[in-house]
Parts: structure tokens; sequence; C-alpha cells
């Protein structure tokens, strides 16, 4: 899927990979599993502080993991862009982009266009 989505892989053993294959794995079964499972604090708000199984925890974590290897994404892909004269992208994250910066020109948002919120 990554192949389809980022015209690269990231299921390989590289040098100048920011997440290896074992823990890209791992990344992923924990967003599924963290999807899954049942929190107490969902049928019981007032004691969701608590974070009881600690899932809240993990899920926080696994946040800040995916948003390092979105911004690693992104960044590859904006360097790969300016390294080419007339680049023409074959990959989603640009088509993504360009549907979202029509979406905001569309309607009258006054919303400042930014890889942060792209990546969001």
């Amino acid at each position: 899927m990554s192949c389809m989505v980022f015209r690269k892989t990231y299921l390989e053993n590289l040098e100048d990979a920011i997440v290896s294959p074992e823990k890209f794995k791992k990344m992923l079964d924990e967003l599924f599993l963290l999807n899954d499972v049942l929190n107490i604090g969902d049928f019981v708000p007032w004691i969701n502080f608590l974070d009881l199984q600690g899932y809240l925890k993990r899920m926080k974590m696994l946040g800040k993991k995916f948003d390092r290897f979105t911004e690693h994404v992104l960044d590859e892909h904006i360097e790969r862009r300016k390294a080419v004269k007339d680049y023409v992208t074959k990959d989603m994250k640009i088509m993504l982009q360009k549907t979202w910066l029509m979406f905001l020109s569309n309607c009258k948002s006054t919303v400042e266009t930014t890889i942060d919120l792209i990546s969001s």
C-alpha cells in the first residue's frame, strides 16, 4: 500500500530509512490493535482521565511516531520536487495537496496553507 500512495516502499532495509521495517510493522500492528480495543473511559467518561488500561498513553505515543514518519515522507517529497525541473508527480501525496488547495481557494477561507496543515 505504501508503494501505491508514496511511490516508495517503506518495508525495505535502507540506510537512510527513518523507520526500520520491523518498527514500521509494529507501528501498524499497534494502530490496528488500538483501533479495536474497548476503552473503559469511553463508557464511563468520568474515569477517562485515569487511563486505567493505558490505551490513551499508547495512542499518543503512536500518534507522535506517525507524525514523525509523515513529516519525513512529506520532506522527502518536497526535496524530490525541488531537485527536478518541471517535476510531474506520480504519487497521491501531491494530488491530495492540490485537492486541498483547490478546496481552500473555492471556499472563502482565511486559513493559511502550510505543510503542517496538509500533513494533519
